[in-house]
């Protein structure tokens, strides 16, 4: 069952407001003790293009390969990277930024850990591929898991300004505007009970996020950006609970959840609007970052989701 915000998706004119993205970001995994590792499988559709194979046939039975020189010079080609392009990891709870010169970093393929430990010969689709950093490089980075952003090209596109943990608070529901919500069912707010209204404030923005609960369980939000100044609505959103999402916990709202800090906003990249994001978890999928322009945009975070 898809979750009920693709039904919803979006509300009223922000359906025309976003916009086929102009970055490419990716995650990283933490592979092992001694090295992160990027993939860009996702922009190297290997299983989609049989005459370009990731590994060479006799070792497919390696669950790590290191490209040799043909190999790498085909994937360096069809992801359009040259060697002289920069691998850039941004970790921005800490405000981190390192850099590596793609020449200088081993390109390699590495077995999905959905496949390892299966029985060989592997499929090409069974591999991801990208380069892998030595984490003695990263020290002063944070959890190698999440909050950090990867960009590859040739300039840096992140502001380096620090970003910040939403605060939210508690505020009479009265607040939130009243929208209707344009389910194609017609059932949504009759399935739901309205809970619990946020506030939090950056800027010229004024973050408004209501619950909507069912057996005292909250299984969808609702998000609205109102420019504080003209009182108008940049963006609205609903998050609900479904087969492939789930709903982060609020930052500093239940104690009994966690420190853990899910929703930030701030300046992320350079000649752009303030960003915001985590609101869900995705365990088909990927999280994506949503620019705060006139005309909101979404930025995809590719993440090598195998499900």
């Amino acid at each position: 069952m898809k979750k009920i915000a693709s039904a919803l998706f979006f509300l009223f004119f922000f359906v025309s407001s976003i916009c086929a993205q102009d970055l490419k970001i990716f995650d990283i995994s933490n592979r092992n003790e001694k090295v992160v590792f990027v993939s860009l499988s996702d922009i190297y559709p290997s299983s989609e293009k049989p005459d370009l194979p990731v590994i060479p046939e006799d070792k497919k039975n390696f669950e790590h390969i290191l490209l040799d020189s043909k190999f790498r010079k085909q994937f360096l080609s069809v992801t359009k990277i040259s060697e002289t392009d920069n691998v850039f990891l941004y970790d921005y709870a800490k405000n981190k930024l390192a850099s590596f010169t793609v020449k200088n970093l081993n390109a390699v393929a590495n077995l999905s850990i959905y496949e390892t430990g299966s029985e060989p010969p592997h499929s090409h689709y069974d591999y991801q591929i990208g380069f892998e950093i030595d984490k003695k490089f990263l020290k002063e980075f944070g959890d190698f898991s999440n909050q950090i952003l990867v960009y590859v090209g040739k300039e840096n596109p992140f502001a380096q300004e620090q970003m910040t943990p939403i605060s939210w608070k508690k505020i009479d529901s009265k607040e939130f505007p009243f929208r209707k919500i344009n389910d194609e069912n017609g059932t949504f707010q009759e399935k739901y009970e309205l809970g619990n209204t946020y506030r939090s404030d950056y800027g010229n923005f004024q973050y408004l996020l209501q619950d909507y609960s069912r057996n005292k369980m909250v299984f969808a939000r609702r998000l609205f950006v109102i420019n504080s100044k003209t009182k108008a609505i940049v963006y609205g959103e609903i998050f609900s609970e479904g087969e492939s999402d789930s709903l982060t916990p609020l930052n500093f709202v239940n104690k009994e959840e966690g420190n853990t800090i899910n929703q930030w906003t701030g300046k992320l990249f350079k000649n752009k609007e303030p960003v915001i994001f985590g609101f869900e978890y995705h365990s088909f999928g990927c999280d994506y970052i949503t620019v705060l322009s006139k005309k909101p945009t979404q930025v995809d975070i590719y993440c090598d989701n195998r499900h």
